[in-house]
């Protein structure tokens, strides 16, 4: 038995090569609507500033 049309048509290389190519230009119209948008990046830093490790954990010599 050969199957039915849809399965026979998926076989076929030229199909898989225009679904390869559906997919690369559906990613490309995802990517550019995104770009639509702007972009927000959060970021965040700390650290120590002590010139005497006895002091080091100190609220003094913590910086935000």
């Amino acid at each position: 038995m050969l199957g039915n049309a849809a399965d026979l048509l998926q076989c076929r290389p030229d199909m898989q090569a225009a679904k390869a190519r559906l997919h690369v230009a559906t990613a490309e119209m995802g990517v550019a609507t995104a770009d639509l948008y702007p972009r927000i990046t959060l970021g965040a830093s700390a650290f120590y500033q002590t010139v005497d490790s006895r002091s080091l954990g100190h609220g003094d010599s913590s910086l935000w």
